[in-house]
């Protein structure tokens, strides 16, 4: 095989683990964020905020992987907001647990 042929298959397997590696990277993050979503209310604003904050800082980390580190700000300010929603509906939940309804 030439030298030209080697480079061509080493660049080929480069972006095939580069894929799969992706991929798994993708599955666990949508694994982690549908156990989430299962012990939201999706009928509250508080859930619907966060499950579509939660989405959008998939997509950005998919973004982050795939521009290497390009949208690393977009992340930062998604995961920012993901933090503040999720305090306030651990709030609200304590509360009424507090209450016993």
């Amino acid at each position: 095989m030439s030298t030209f042929g080697l480079i061509n298959s080493q660049i080929i397997n480069n972006k095939i683990e580069f894929n799969e590696a992706l991929d798994e990277r993708a599955q666990n993050l949508k694994q982690i964020q549908s156990k989430i979503e299962l012990l939201l209310n999706p009928t509250e604003n508080d859930s619907k905020e966060l499950l579509e904050k939660m989405n959008k800082l998939r997509l950005c980390a998919m973004k982050d992987i795939v521009n290497d580190g390009k949208y690393l700000i977009d992340y930062r300010e998604c995961y920012d907001e993901i933090i503040r929603i999720t305090q306030k509906v651990l709030k609200t939940e304590w509360e009424r647990v507090k209450k016993g309804i």
